[in-house]
């Protein structure tokens, strides 16, 4: 495990980076407000306290939300075919 330390502009200049680089990363984040994930009651799932963003960032002002949060883990793929189903279901489930 790689410890990384610098500000959010830096961090957001080397996704910028690798995402040129054909790089997809995946942001798990503790999500205290509730406010980066919908909990659905009528599904019956609930918001266990983190939010996964799946795809590299459309804007920088989703990113800085998300890095606003308590940050636990980074990962990058150069393939996220294997875990989109998973975000696919928990999409489905809350339409």
């Amino acid at each position: 495990m790689t410890t990384m330390v610098g500000t959010v502009d830096e961090f957001i200049d080397l996704l910028q980076k690798m995402k040129k680089d054909g790089y997809k990363y995946v942001v798990i984040s503790e999500d205290l407000e509730g406010q980066l994930s919908a909990p659905s009651k009528r599904k019956k799932y609930f918001r266990i306290g983190f939010a996964f963003s799946e795809k590299v960032f459309s804007n920088n002002r989703d990113l800085r939300l998300f890095l606003s949060n308590p940050t636990y883990a980074f990962v990058v793929f150069k393939d996220v075919e294997f875990i989109a189903g998973d975000f696919r279901k928990f999409e489905e489930a809350d339409a």
